[in-house]
């Protein structure tokens, strides 16, 4: 009887839990970023930022744009180049992953849909997962610490 009693109380923490996590979920907002739209929280304010790429001095072409909701602490990078498509761009992306995560020397690659996710490892306050969707030369990066955002608002990219 007890193993019943117990069972039910399990039950309903985990629903009670379930309902938790679906009222604190942060609604979300179409945004327009030019090149591409996205759902991101209604309460965001992405402000593009001026970051010196060396483009100049080099002979990778490569546009980049760079936006960061400090509410939030999400970092969005859209990228318009070649070096992105196709099937040989990991190391690409683990380069970008390592220049926001520099201390971290481990992390776990994953796929979500057409989304890849670069997690750090061991996970804390300071590090912060990638989620990156590339479509031909056009990528659309997203650094956070809600890995679960990241991937709502990566699934919610549109190219214009």
């Amino acid at each position: 009887m007890n193993n019943k009693y117990l069972s039910i109380i399990i039950i309903c923490l985990l629903g009670i839990m379930l309902c938790m996590g679906a009222v604190s979920a942060k609604s979300m907002k179409a945004k327009n970023f030019n090149d591409f739209t996205m759902d991101v929280p209604t309460d965001s304010n992405f402000v593009e930022q001026e970051i010196e790429d060396g483009s100049e001095d080099s002979d990778v072409l490569m546009s980049a744009e760079t936006y960061l909701d400090e509410k939030n602490l999400i970092i969005l990078m859209y990228i318009d180049s070649p070096l992105f498509a196709g099937e040989n761009n990991a190391a690409i992306y683990q380069g970008m992953f390592s220049s926001i995560n520099p201390d971290v020397n481990q992390s776990y690659e994953s796929q979500d849909g057409n989304l890849r996710v670069i997690e750090p490892v061991p996970k804390s306050d300071m590090t912060f997962p990638m989620v990156a969707l590339t479509s031909g030369n056009e990528t659309v990066m997203l650094f956070g610490q809600d890995v679960s955002l990241l991937k709502e608002m990566g699934h919610s990219v549109k190219f214009i």
